[in-house]
């Protein structure tokens, strides 16, 4: 996370993590993005249109990443290459390679320039828009936010939205497409809750951020003093038994109080979930309409996954359409 510099929602904290929250969180929010359906509908369509003569294809890099790219990319309200481009060099930046790497430098720096000029072009433009830079450079121009923030807070979106909502279409469509159930929960209309148990069941980001232990104290036996590094596995506490029955199945109609953690809890709860979750509602059951008769060309058991500690996504998805 080195490349957003400055104060931004992952390391702050209280009042400076309220500001800079409030900048976009009103615009992210469920209610905030229900008019933007029609536009991922939309979108959800040409690529269907696109993949209509096809035997097979990747649900990872056919379907899932582009719609995903043009999804942020009206969101944030940059062009789609270029939001293509700079999503690429998030998804090498979080990746495990070597900070020092040529390529990786190479992505930072071309990261770093897009980020500014993305702030920079906009604060030359009329005011008006509600698209998310628009309201960025508002908060700069009204002196809410500095403008390293205003950049930082340009890349936090990037970074947050260049994977997850990626691995949950794909793993989403695949669990429908080998799970009779699953399949069943989305075309009775219960979709909402089939996404849920997706997110659940496989976790786009399986870890949490960095935590600091702010005094000393013990966790199921382990010592951790003031000032220790502390990460939680979310795909563990996802599949707790004491909280989900069955945790290690799919259950696509779970009921209960209790909810998962892929997004997080509390303060630092993931200001972006409404739209992983708004992207899977709709491409899933418009997938399975425009091809019902396709088939995963391997088990999903047999997926590789890439990624561990940040974004966890599968390499690749095929499916036969046919």
């Amino acid at each position: 996370m080195t490349l957003v510099s400055g104060r931004q929602l992952l390391n702050t904290d209280g009042e400076t993590h309220a500001r800079l929250r409030g900048v976009l969180g009103p615009h992210l929010a469920t209610r905030a993005l229900m008019d933007k359906r029609p536009m991922v509908t939309a979108a959800v369509k040409v690529l269907l249109d696109r993949l209509a003569d096809e035997e097979h294809i990747d649900l990872v890099t056919d379907f899932a990443e582009p719609l995903n790219t043009v999804v942020i990319a009206r969101l944030l309200g940059v062009a789609e290459d270029a939001c293509a481009a700079a999503m690429a060099c998030c998804r090498l930046l979080l990746g495990p390679r070597h900070p020092e790497e040529p390529e990786m430098r190479s992505a930072y720096l071309e990261m770093s320039e897009a980020l500014a000029e993305f702030v920079s072009v906009r604060e030359h433009e009329d005011a008006g828009d509600d698209d998310l830079l628009s309201v960025i450079v508002g908060a700069l121009r009204a002196r809410r936010i500095r403008r390293r923030e205003a950049v930082s807070m340009v890349g936090s979106v990037l970074l947050g939205a260049s994977s997850p909502p990626v691995t949950l279409i794909a793993v989403a469509c695949a669990l429908a497409l080998c799970d009779q159930d699953f399949r069943f929960t989305v075309a009775s209309g219960s979709v909402e809750c089939a996404v849920e148990e997706a997110l659940r069941y496989q976790p786009p980001v399986s870890f949490s951020s960095w935590r600091f232990a702010r005094e000393p104290l013990e966790i199921a036996g382990t010592r951790i003093d003031r000032g220790d590094a502390v990460m939680v596995l979310l795909a563990a506490a996802n599949r707790d038994p004491r909280v989900f029955a069955g945790g290690d199945r799919i259950v696509p109609d779970r009921s209960g109080p209790a909810g998962h953690l892929s997004f997080g809890q509390g303060p630092h709860y993931c200001m972006g979930a409404a739209v992983a979750r708004l992207q899977a509602q709709v491409a899933v059951p418009a997938f399975l309409d425009r091809f019902p008769t396709a088939r995963l060309v391997r088990p999903l058991e047999e997926t590789v996954w890439e990624g561990v500690l940040g974004d966890r996504r599968p390499v690749s998805v095929e499916v036969a359409l046919r």
